[in-house]
């Protein structure tokens, strides 16, 4: 092979390589991966030789769409629990109102709001690992809204304060997700301790519109 990849965790080691096969009675060259054993750590490494720099940059894209520590997508950190994270966008990648959705650790829809979004513990009917096609947007409103409710009060008035373009009419909304539910999941966290603090800075301005099996016919301020 003209470059070689090989993983390493905890106490396997995995290297790609080439082996013979036979299809059709034809001989043919295929992918293969050798399985060793190693001493336990507690670690993971991933070893490219041989890459040129275009195959080093797709591969730097690729790996920007799984979820881990270290991520360029990720800026400032607003929560960080063991299955539930959210950060804003880092300043290095940010497009104006673009964010990301990451679902058990993989990237599965790009979204309006300014915020890195990652639930590991998400669950998906008849979902296939290999495809990691996006989610629906009914998938994707059900996954934030779930990372959503693991905010203390604390975080959720960040991440809500992060969100003030949206419940001030400034920023345009470029999906067809409204951000009405997670603005609402947000307010319902912090109102009884951020109640006041809204109404002295944001007086001017309504915080969200509840759904109308909450209240049909009021707009509730935080």
């Amino acid at each position: 092979m003209k470059f070689s990849i090989q993983m390493e965790s905890k106490d396997w080691t995995l290297s790609v390589t080439e082996s013979d096969t036979y299809i059709d009675k034809t001989k043919v060259r295929c992918m293969a991966y050798n399985v060793e054993e190693r001493a336990f750590e507690n670690n993971s490494i991933l070893t490219l030789k041989g890459v040129d720099p275009k195959q080093f940059k797709d591969f730097k894209k690729t790996l920007a769409d799984f979820y881990y520590i270290g991520n360029p997508r990720l800026g400032e950190a607003l929560s960080v629990g063991r299955y539930h994270a959210v950060y804003k966008v880092s300043e290095t990648v940010s497009k104006k109102n673009s964010g990301y959705l990451y679902a058990n650790y993989q990237l599965r829809k790009n979204i309006s709001l300014p915020l890195v979004i990652c639930n590991n513990r998400f669950q998906i009917d008849d979902d296939d690992d290999r495809e990691r096609e996006f989610l629906t947007n009914t998938d994707t409103v059900r996954c934030i809204l779930e990372t959503f409710g693991n905010l203390d009060c604390d975080q959720a008035f960040s991440v809500l304060l992060c969100l003030k373009d949206f419940w001030n009419g400034r920023a345009k909304n470029h999906s067809n997700i409204s951000p009405a539910p997670f603005i609402e999941e947000l307010v319902h966290i912090v109102k009884n301790k951020y109640s006041k603090t809204f109404q002295d800075q944001f007086k001017e301005y309504y915080v969200a519109d509840f759904f109308p099996y909450i209240s049909p016919h009021r707009k509730h301020m935080a």
